[in-house]
């Protein structure tokens, strides 16, 4: 466990007040559609076409200039962020004395936390009654709710938990969004679909996850970004009308004819609301409506329908009769459907990686709200109940003091040069220490481990890495081609358009014409018809009761909450995210975010495995 400083608080006493004003019974009334209105569209919206500028400009060398006014405006409140945290500011990280505890026994992680106390100088008879943030990843901060519920009949705050104000980390929920758009979105095995991820991966050498549902983070993310580039540089393609996008802004500044970033602007938020919205995604499943949704992107050559692979299971009488008429009525694209909504997606996944390494946790809690709806939609049941259980503590049951405090101080910035989740860090620091534990054929509870190398690690690493640069050994930096030259990028384009992805076809369908990768409408139904209903008996239930009202019985409350459904959905996702390399980081001169690949940059600590031990 590794404490840091905190930074920005502005009432101290107020924000870290165990009692806040606001215990309330107001997560008795909590809906799913309060939740999506806590949603702000307007940002949202900002952000989209601020993503569609920022791909065009980092690929297109003719509008390279304008990539410090794109950064800039992604760093401004009147456009892009929400709360920026100074980009050079260091947060002070001191790594605390290693205990040899098991988090999944409930007596042994009680003991780990009284101990972690005692280093902070909080001791059972002598402590401050202040609230201590507490993060960790899914797992940890289910524990730490689960602690706090069984704990609540101690003889005082410190045994009772009550100083803990448990933080889910972000590193751990963004692998878990990016799993869940590999699982959404990668498609069968035939790879027919040129809309699927798994058509773009096969079409660049990238081979299939071996679980979909826990990828492999950088690799994962690297394919995702560079499909997600590709897709949005044809829809601007398409918008230009040029054949070649790249040949067209050469002839361009020939003629010194450039767009203005005024124009391009303009030309942003039309692909925004023609390519990367939902109501773009349900027009073209529905197709042409009187001039309106659809009717507004061009069209391509007529569709010929194709016939599904053989299969060897037997098909009942008529079925097959029946699934060919449903496709012969069809007069939409699925095709072009599904690839608005994986941009949609995936834009979800860059903003979030992009507001960490920018350090703005406004951004980042904004984008959690919409995962949170998402995640009810698939199968990563446990992040619904985490990102749902964040909201309401801090929508709810926070002090305004409190819940600026939570999000000044949701990530961390220990080079001073970069900031990055909390947890990810902690994992560098952990893999550090199993090394020199292993090194030594210690125990986590050795003493020296404890008293020396444990609460050292971080300078250790720090000096190793010195070491290395001093002597010559570090890792070279490798120079990124031009994104504009590299070959996976003109191939995705020549790809996307000859299959004419993003032109509209009626009727084009490899499928099931019924088939929905709208997430977040699954979500919001899932919420809606009971999954929201749960949440809230099994919190307050966990709660001991405490947002209920006085004159409530319990009878009454379970009386509010009816329709409670039963979940069949698998609730269980140890094991989700297996070991990974790499790193994500912001360009100093653009607002371009680089997705390093194993063993094309050294790590921000050293490159270690991140363990798989704690989800």
């Amino acid at each position: 466990m590794t404490s840091a400083g905190l930074y920005h608080v502005k009432n101290p006493a107020q924000s870290f007040s165990p009692y806040p004003s606001i215990r309330t019974s107001q997560r008795c009334d909590w809906t799913t559609e309060k939740l999506v209105k806590l949603i702000d569209i307007s940002h949202m919206r900002r952000i989209g076409i601020l993503q569609w500028l920022q791909v065009l400009v980092n690929y297109v060398p003719a509008l390279a200039y304008l990539k410090p006014e794109i950064a800039r405006r992604f760093r401004s409140v009147e456009h892009g962020a929400i709360l920026p945290l100074p980009r050079n500011e260091r947060t002070l990280v001191h790594p605390l004395s290693t205990v040899a505890k098991n988090e999944n026994i409930t007596s042994e992680f009680r003991d780990a936390l009284l101990d972690f106390f005692t280093q902070l100088g909080q001791h059972d008879q002598d402590f401050v009654n202040r609230l201590i943030f507490v993060a960790g990843d899914g797992l940890t901060y289910e524990r730490l709710l689960q602690i706090k519920s069984y704990m609540k009949d101690q003889t005082n705050s410190l045994r009772r938990f009550d100083l803990i104000e448990p933080i889910l980390e972000t590193w751990h929920t963004g692998w878990t969004n990016l799993s869940q758009n590999f699982e959404t979105h990668w498609g069968d095995s035939s790879h027919r679909d040129p809309s699927t991820l798994g058509h773009s991966a096969t079409k660049i050498n990238q081979k299939k996850p071996s679980n979909l549902k826990k990828v492999d983070y950088y690799p994962a993310l690297y394919s995702a970004f560079l499909v997600l580039d590709a897709r949005m540089l044809d829809c601007w393609r398409l918008l230009l009308g040029a054949n070649d996008l790249f040949d067209h802004f050469l002839s361009l500044e020939v003629k010194k004819t450039v767009p203005s970033l005024v124009e391009l602007e303009r030309h942003a938020e039309t692909l925004y609301q023609r390519y990367t919205t939902r109501s773009a995604y349900y027009s073209a499943r529905a197709g042409p409506r009187n001039g309106q949704g659809i009717d507004l992107i061009p069209t391509g050559t007529p569709w010929s329908q194709v016939r599904p692979e053989a299969s060897s299971k037997p098909v009942q009488p008529g079925k097959e009769s029946a699934e060919q008429e449903a496709v012969v009525q069809f007069k939409g694209d699925m095709s072009l459907a599904q690839s608005m909504m994986l941009m949609h997606d995936l834009m979800l996944s860059r903003e979030f990686a992009q507001s960490v390494a920018e350090g703005d946790p406004g951004r980042v809690y904004e984008a959690l709200k919409r995962m949170c709806i998402s995640f009810a939609g698939s199968s990563h049941s446990k992040y619904t109940f985490y990102t749902l259980e964040t909201i309401c503590n801090l929508e709810l049951e926070s002090s305004p003091e409190l819940k600026s405090a939570y999000l000044r101080n949701m990530l961390v910035n220990p080079s001073g040069e970069q900031w990055m989740e909390g947890d990810l860090h902690l994992e560098h620091l952990n893999l550090e220490l199993e090394n020199s534990i292993a090194h030594k054929n210690g125990e986590w509870d050795d003493e020296h481990i404890r008293t020396v190398v444990a609460p050292n690690i971080s300078h250790f690493t720090t000096l190793k890495n010195t070491f290395r640069e001093g002597l010559g050994l570090a890792k070279r930096r490798t120079k990124h081609t031009a994104p504009h030259s590299r070959p996976e990028i003109k191939i995705l384009l020549r790809t996307y358009r000859d299959e004419e992805l993003h032109l509209f076809r009626t009727g084009r369908c490899y499928g099931d014409v019924d088939h929905d990768v709208d997430t977040f409408a699954k979500g919001y139904k899932a919420l809606y018809e009971g999954k929201m209903s749960k949440f809230i008996v099994e919190s307050t239930a966990r709660l001991g009761g405490q947002e209920r009202s006085r004159a409530e019985t319990l009878e009454d409350f379970m009386e509010r909450v009816v329709n409670i459904g039963d979940d069949d959905e698998d609730m269980d996702d140890t094991g989700l995210f297996a070991s990974m390399r790499g790193s994500v980081r912001m360009d100093d001169d653009s607002s371009e975010l680089i997705v390093n690949l194993p063993g094309s940059e050294p790590r921000y600590e050293d490159e270690n495995e991140i363990s798989d031990d704690d989800e």
